[in-house]
C-alpha cells in the first residue's frame, strides 16, 4: 500500500517527515545539519536538469515513507542469495545491519577489520561519513537519513579468499520504507578483494539510497558487482564512487534486473599513474521498469586507461537510460579511453535514451565513445530457422550472445551460474 503526502515533498519536508524516530535524531547531528542546508539549497532535481532529463523522481517525492529499522528474531528468514554460503555476508535489513547474523570471528580470520558506526564518533573516522566527493541531491539526503556506516578496510598485501557478499533486503509492512545504506570500503596497498552488493525486498513499495565509497591505495585490485533484483514496486536511487591510486585495477559489474525506477549515479576518480578500471553493465528491462546507469569517469593522471560497456535489453514497456561522460584532465596525457552503449528492444513499447560524451583537455590521448539501439537481426533469425531452430531458441541464442560480452569474465563462478539462470528465465 502506497500512502501519498503531499502532491510533491520538498527536501526538507522529505527529510522531517522521515526523522519521526528518536533512534536517530539524536546521532550524527552536525552531518545532518550539513546535509539538510544542502538540500534547502539544491532541492530535487527535476526534468529540467540535464542529468535528470530522462529519469522523473517525482513518484519518490509523492510518497510518504516510514523510516524504521526491522531487526528479525529468526535470521533464517532473511532471503539471501543461492551462492551466500560461499561468501563473507553482511545481512542489511530496511538500512541497519542485522547484528545477530554478522560472523565477526569470519570477517576477523580473513584479516578484514570491519567496523559498524552508529554513534558519533572520533575525528579520525569521521571523514569516512563526510567524504562525499561531488555531493548531489541523493548522497545528500543520505547523508540526512543514515542511521549507520558500514566501514571495511582491507589491509596492505592482502588476498581475501571470500567474496565480501552485502545483502541488502527491504521489508515494507503497511507503508512503503525508506532505507539510507552508507557503505565506505578501503582496500590498502597490494590487496586483493571482491566485493558484492545484492539487492532484493519483499513485493511491495520500497526506496533504497545508496552511497557506496570505495578507494583503492596503490597496486590495489578489486572485483565488484552490484545486482538489483528489486521489487516491481520500488524505488532505488544509488551514489557508487571509486577512488583509484596509481596502479589499481578495478573490474565492476552494475547488474540491474528489475525495479519501478532505478537510477545508478557512478563515479570514477583515477587518481594515480596507471589505475585501470572496466566498467560493464547488463540491464533486464520488463514491464514498466525504468532502470538509467549515469557514469562519470575522471581521467585525472597520465597512463591511466578506462573502459566502459553498458548493454541493455528492454522488453514491454520499459524505459532505459545510460548517460556517460569521460572527461580527460590537462594532465593526463596518455589516456586510453573507450566507451560503448549497445541496446536491444524486444518491444515496440520499450524505449531507450543514449548520451555518450566525451571532454578531452589534453592532446596525447586515444578516446572513443558510440552509442547503438535496435531490434533483432530478422536476418541472423532466419538464418537459423533455416537451420531447424524454432523461433524462440533462434531469439534466445541471439539475447544470449548479445549479453556474453558483459558476463563472459565474471570470476565468481557461483554468481555467474546464478545470473545465467536468470537470464534463462528472463527469456521465458
Amino acid at each position: 500500500m502506497t500512502s501519498q503526502g503531499p502532491s510533491v515533498f520538498t527536501p526538507i519536508q522529505f527529510v522531517d517527515s522521515n526523522l519521526q524516530f528518536d533512534e536517530i535524531t539524536g546521532s550524527f547531528p552536525s552531518f545532518r545539519q550539513s546535509a539538510k542546508e544542502y538540500l534547502k539549497k539544491s532541492g530535487f532535481p527535476t526534468s529540467k536538469s540535464e542529468a535528470w532529463r530522462f529519469t522523473n523522481i517525482s513518484p519518490i517525492l509523492k510518497t510518504k515513507f516510514d523510516y524504521h529499522h526491522h531487526q528479525d528474531e529468526n535470521n533464517d528468514q532473511i532471503p539471501a542469495p543461492s551462492y551466500a554460503n560461499k561468501c563473507l555476508k553482511i545481512d542489511i535489513i530496511n538500512g541497519e545491519v542485522a547484528g545477530k547474523s554478522l560472523d565477526h570471528v569470519s570477517f576477523e580470520a580473513e584479516g578484514i577489520l570491519l567496523n559498524i558506526i552508529s554513534e558519533d564518533i572520533t575525528d579520525s573516522i569521521s571523514p569516512l561519513i563526510s567524504n562525499d566527493g561531488n555531493p548531489t541531491a541523493f548522497s545528500a539526503l543520505n547523508m540526512a537519513l543514515f542511521s549507520q556506516v558500514i566501514h571495511l578496510r582491507i589491509p596492505d598485501n592482502h588476498i581475501v579468499s571470500k567474496p565480501i557478499l552485502l545483502n541488502v533486503f527491504s521489508r515494507s509492512s503497511e507503508n512503503p520504507v525508506n532505507s539510507n545504506i552508507r557503505v565506505h570500503i578501503t582496500g590498502g596497498k597490494n590487496s586483493q578483494f571482491t566485493i558484492i552488493e545484492s539487492y532484493s525486498g519483499n513485493r511491495q513499495n520500497y526506496f533504497n539510497n545508496s552511497v557506496i565509497d570505495i578507494s583503492l591505495e596503490y597496486g590495489a585490485k578489486l572485483e565488484y558487482y552490484k545486482i538489483q533484483k528489486e521489487s516491481n514496486e520500488s524505488f532505488h536511487i544509488s551514489n557508487t564512487v571509486f577512488r583509484q591510486e596509481a596502479d589499481s585495477r578495478v573490474n565492476a559489474y552494475f547488474l540491474s534486473f528489475s525495479g519501478k525506477l532505478i537510477r545508478n549515479d557512478i563515479q570514477v576518480d583515477l587518481e594515480g599513474e596507471g589505475a585501470e578500471v572496466n566498467l560493464l553493465g547488463l540491464t533486464l528491462g520488463q514491464d514498466r521498469d525504468h532502470i538509467d546507469n549515469t557514469v562519470l569517469m575522471n581521467h585525472r593522471k597520465p597512463h591511466c586507461m578506462s573502459n566502459q560497456l553498458f548493454k541493455n535489453i528492454l522488453d514491454h514497456k520499459s524505459h532505459g537510460v545510460f548517460s556517460g561522460l569521460i572527461t580527460v584532465f590537462e594532465d593526463a596525457q596518455k589516456t586510453d579511453a573507450r566507451q560503448k552503449n549497445q541496446n536491444l528492444i524486444l518491444s515496440d513499447s520499450a524505449s531507450m535514451n543514449s548520451n555518450p560524451q566525451l571532454e578531452i583537455n589534453a592532446d596525447d590521448v586515444r578516446c572513443s565513445h558510440g552509442s547503438t539501439t535496435g531490434q533483432l537481426d530478422d536476418e541472423a533469425i532466419f538464418y537459423l530457422r533455416s537451420r531447424g531452430i524454432s523461433l524462440e531458441a533462434a531469439r534466445k541464442m541471439l539475447i544470449n550472445g548479445f549479453s556474453h560480452d558483459v558476463i563472459k569474465d565474471i570470476g565468481f563462478k557461483p554468481l555467474k551460474e546464478s545470473l545465467n539462470t536468470y537470464l534463462e528465465n528472463y527469456l521465458t
